[in-house]
């Protein structure tokens, strides 16, 4: 099986757009008097009617037609938050929430977090009240973890306490005891249908892909073979599909090729929509609830103050691609500590695109687009493809297994990194425009103090290793995240943690 891009997909006919084109024909030869309408043109006006003016003749369907879609008004920011237990962390969450967070994705590592204490995590949803606010936590592979949070926040139905062991083994290697970890999601899942709670329990993330440099229509056919996974071996035979895929939460990240990410988004819901049909016609009306981050993947240390753009970019086109949450990264993400300045501009910039664009306001911005409607078409059929492909091919346990896929974007991504080095591309900030010293944060805000999550990618790549044997867990080659930026800057700047460093001659 190859990862290749796909052949682009054959144009099929869009519902209504025959009517339309037929319509607008007749109004442009006709004198009034003789010509009759053509017979669908009361179809054709109707929709052209639901659709808005701003509907081109060659596009003439919306995507929030066919599929659920999230509320107009319910965009949300969102912040992420990894397990500590410091003062800072907690005066962090307390000024994220007065500027306007309500949802937090938690991430929990099961090795430095036992679960025997979960007082860290309820000063965070102390520092958090409020009755609209949604925690989502994410405890990968470790059932004991999700156990002991679910037991112990339990009445609580703003939190939910999911597993994704694929990610888990994706990201690691392993070992992930898969067979315990979709037991627990089968488990928590009949217990919550049970109680008619709307608490998520399971959650399918590709920013495992995303981050290797998988392409948009690679990282959707993964994230189908994930739910097509979980769908088969976590869900409870008694519990039906529609019931099983609202206690589903889906995590992508979204990046700074606008239409590209719009169209991705938007895809994702059709793939959804599609997937869940071939399992059971009635759910295929199930919405896909999308949390999107601002990936850091095309991010640089030199200059973090660019990181701004970028990320205005990657918001904008969660927004317009219909995210329900978006979470932001602070411009100095990568750096080893972290300013209040950096992390306003990050909530605040979102609150431009939400208060002063408008953007959650509109339900699907981009219907009508020609260039994002192709692209969202062929990036379905693509992905689509690709997907039966992993299907025919055993399913994504046994792509992880066999490490393919993580060679060809490992590959793919030294490819990417020489070529930059070598001139071939343009990185603001990096290899083009560059700054002659770090810029100092602190002389505008004062640090939190708060250490910046390891940057895996922050040195050259290291080489995959092979998988080993391992007992009571499956053990695969891992994706290794590939930021575009790290070899260019490790070949280039004398010490990249340096405030003062400045590049070489």
């Amino acid at each position: 099986m190859t990862i290749d891009g796909q052949p682009p997909a054959t144009t099929t006919p869009r519902p209504g757009a025959v009517a339309f084109e037929r319509l607008v024909a007749w109004l442009a030869t006709a004198d009034g008097t003789d010509a009759e309408p053509p017979p669908d043109a009361a179809t054709a006006i109707q929709r052209a009617a639901q659709l808005g003016l701003h509907v081109s003749p060659a596009s003439g369907w919306s995507l929030a037609e066919r599929i659920p879609w999230p509320d107009a008004d319910r965009g949300r920011v969102g912040a992420r938050w990894t397990h500590g237990d410091r003062a800072d962390d907690r005066e962090t969450v307390a000024e994220l929430a007065e500027l306007g967070v309500r949802d937090w994705w938690i991430e929990l590592d099961g090795a430095e977090w036992s679960g025997d204490d979960d007082g860290s995590l309820r000063w965070l949803f102390g520092a958090a009240s409020d009755p609209a606010r949604s925690v989502v936590v994410s405890a990968g592979a470790d059932v004991v973890v999700a156990k002991r949070l679910r037991e112990r926040l339990a009445g609580d139905a703003s939190v939910s306490v999911t597993l994704d062991p694929l990610t888990a083994l994706a990201r690691s290697g392993g070992p992930a005891d898969l067979a315990a970890a979709l037991g627990e999601i089968a488990d928590a899942t009949r217990v919550s249908v049970a109680e008619g709670s709307s608490a998520r329990t399971v959650a399918i993330s590709t920013s495992w892909a995303h981050q290797a440099g998988a392409t948009p229509a690679e990282g959707l056919a993964l994230g189908l073979a994930m739910a097509a996974h979980y769908l088969r071996a976590g869900r409870p035979p008694e519990v039906s599909v529609a019931s099983f895929a609202r206690r589903v939460v889906f995590r992508v990240d979204v990046g700074t090729q606008l239409f590209a990410e719009v169209a991705k988004l938007r895809a994702a819901r059709l793939l959804w929509a599609h997937l869940l049909g071939c399992c059971e016609p009635t759910a295929a009306r199930e919405p896909l609830l999308v949390h999107a981050f601002v990936s850091p993947r095309t991010w640089s240390k030199l200059d973090p103050w660019n990181n701004v753009l970028r990320a205005t970019i990657s918001a904008a086109a969660a927004r317009i691609g219909g995210a329900d949450v978006v979470y932001h990264e602070p411009m100095d993400r990568l750096a080893a500590q972290r300013s209040r300045l950096a992390r306003r501009l990050a909530v605040n910039g979102d609150a431009v695109l939400r208060a002063e664009a408008h953007l959650n306001q509109v339900l699907d911005p981009a219907a009508g687009s020609d260039a994002v409607e192709r692209q969202t078409e062929t990036l379905v059929h693509r992905a689509w493809a690709t997907f039966t492909e992993i299907e025919r091919d055993g399913g994504i346990v046994e792509l992880l297994r066999r490490g393919a896929w993580a060679s060809t974007l490992a590959e793919r991504a030294a490819e990417a990194e020489a070529a930059l080095r070598a001139g071939q591309g343009v990185q603001v900030g990096v290899s083009h425009y560059q700054r002659s010293a770090w810029p100092d944060l602190s002389d505008a805000v004062a640090p939190t103090g708060d250490a910046s999550p390891a940057d895996a990618s922050a040195s050259p790549r290291p080489s995959l290793p092979t998988s080993v044997a391992a007992p009571g867990g499956v053990v695969v080659p891992p994706f290794v995240p590939a930021r575009l930026a790290a070899a260019f800057e490790a070949a280039t700047l004398v010490d990249t943690e340096s405030p003062s460093a400045a590049p070489k001659a």
